[in-house]
C-alpha cells in the first residue's frame, strides 16, 4: 500500500483496486465525514484498524474510538477541512485529488447521505438516548444538556453542509494543511501552583482563582500575565465527564491564552493524592488560542507528561481545589 500510494496519478487506481475494496474504503471514508469523527483515519491517520481479507487479498479499513464524534472541535486542526470530504491521510488526499476518484468518492457521499444519514431518525436517537441515561448521568445539567444540543446541532446542520459542497461544480479544492506549531517539536516543560474553587460548570478566562504558571520552551521562559486557575466540569474539557484542572495565563508578547488542562478520572479526585499525568485516567495538555479567540480556537500545544498533586479536591460548588503541577513535553 504504501509504495503503490506513491505511484503516479497514471497508475494509482489500477494498483490501488487489486489492494484495497475501493468502494468498502470509500464508504468508509464518507461516514467518517458525515459523523464528524475528525480523530479517525482519513483526516487525523489515527485510531482504525487495517484488515487484509484472505480471500479477496484486498485491504479494508475498521474505524475506532470515534469518541469526538457528533461536533467535537479538532484541536489538532492545522488547516480548513471542507465539510464534504477529509483529506489528512496519503490515501485519502491522493484518491481526492485524483479527478476520477474524486467523483467516485462524491457519488458514494451522495448515495450514503441519501440512504443513511436521515437527521429525523437520528434526532429521535439522540432523544432516546436522553431518556435513557438521564437519571443516570453524573455530569452537571447545563454540561450534559450543552453535550446534548452540540450533537444536536451537528445532525441538524451537517447534510445541508455536505450537499451544498456537493452541489459545486467543479469540486472544491481540498486545502494544504499547514505545517503543526513549532511546539510539538520542542521541548516544553511547565511548573504550576494552582488554589481555585470549585465550579460545576466554569467559565475559562484569565484572572479567576489564585495561580502560579511558568513555562519554558527549549529554555526561554514565556512572560505571562493575568494568570489564574479553574476547576471543574466543563464542555470544553479535554474529558467532559472528568474533573479538570485548567492553569491559564495571557502571553505578554502576543496576547494570545495559554491553558493547561489536566483531566482527572473521577475515582481519583481526591485530597492528598498524588498522580502520574500522561495515561488516560490523568489526561493533560497544553493548549492555545490567538488573542480574541473564543475556546472554539483553541488548538493543541502538546501532551504533558509528569506529576499532578492534589492538596485539597472537592467537588462542592466553592470549596477549595489546590495544588501542584510539574510537567513536560515530550
Amino acid at each position: 500500500m504504501a509504495e503503490v500510494l506513491e505511484s503516479d496519478d497514471t497508475v494509482i487506481l489500477d494498483k490501488l483496486e487489486h489492494l484495497l475494496d475501493m468502494d468498502a474504503f470509500m464508504r468508509f471514508w464518507a461516514t467518517e465525514v458525515l459523523v464528524g469523527h475528525w480523530d479517525g483515519y482519513t483526516l487525523q491517520r489515527n485510531n482504525f484498524y487495517l484488515y487484509h481479507r484472505p480471500d479477496s487479498k484486498k485491504f479494508y479499513f475498521i474505524p475506532w474510538g470515534a469518541d469526538s464524534a457528533f461536533g467535537d472541535t479538532n484541536p489538532i486542526k492545522t488547516d480548513t477541512t471542507l465539510a464534504s470530504v477529509f483529506a489528512g491521510s496519503v490515501l485519502s488526499r491522493r484518491l481526492y485529488e485524483h479527478p476520477d476518484s474524486r467523483e467516485r468518492y462524491r457519488a458514494i457521499m451522495v448515495e450514503t447521505l441519501d440512504g443513511a444519514w436521515n437527521e429525523e431518525e437520528l434526532l429521535r436517537d439522540v432523544d432516546h438516548l436522553e431518556r435513557l441515561i438521564s437519571d443516570h448521568v453524573i455530569l452537571p445539567a447545563p454540561v450534559f444538556v450543552a453535550s446534548l444540543n452540540k450533537v444536536r446541532k451537528y445532525i441538524a446542520e451537517k447534510g445541508n453542509l455536505v450537499r451544498t459542497e456537493l452541489n459545486q461544480k467543479p469540486a472544491p479544492t481540498y486545502p494544504r494543511p499547514q505545517p503543526y506549531s513549532g511546539w510539538l517539536n520542542k521541548k516544553i516543560s511547565m511548573h504550576g501552583t494552582f488554589d481555585t474553587t470549585w465550579r460545576d460548570y466554569p467559565e475559562l478566562s484569565p484572572g479567576n482563582g489564585e495561580a502560579k504558571f511558568k513555562i519554558i520552551i527549549e529554555g526561554d521562559e514565556i512572560e505571562l500575565t493575568n494568570t489564574g486557575a479553574t476547576a471543574g466540569l466543563s464542555i470544553e474539557s479535554l474529558r467532559s465527564e472528568y474533573p479538570s484542572i485548567q492553569l491559564h495565563a495571557q502571553r505578554q508578547d502576543n496576547g494570545s491564552l495559554l491553558v493547561a488542562n489536566v483531566a482527572i478520572d473521577p475515582f481519583l479526585w481526591t485530597s492528598n493524592i498524588s498522580l502520574k499525568i500522561g495515561q488516560f485516567r490523568v489526561y493533560g495538555a497544553i493548549l492555545e488560542t490567538p488573542a480574541g479567540g473564543g475556546l472554539e480556537n483553541l488548538r493543541l500545544r502538546g501532551m504533558l507528561r509528569g506529576t499532578l498533586k492534589l492538596e485539597k479536591a472537592s467537588r462542592i460548588h466553592g470549596e477549595t481545589v489546590s495544588g501542584t503541577i510539574e510537567a513536560h513535553w515530550p
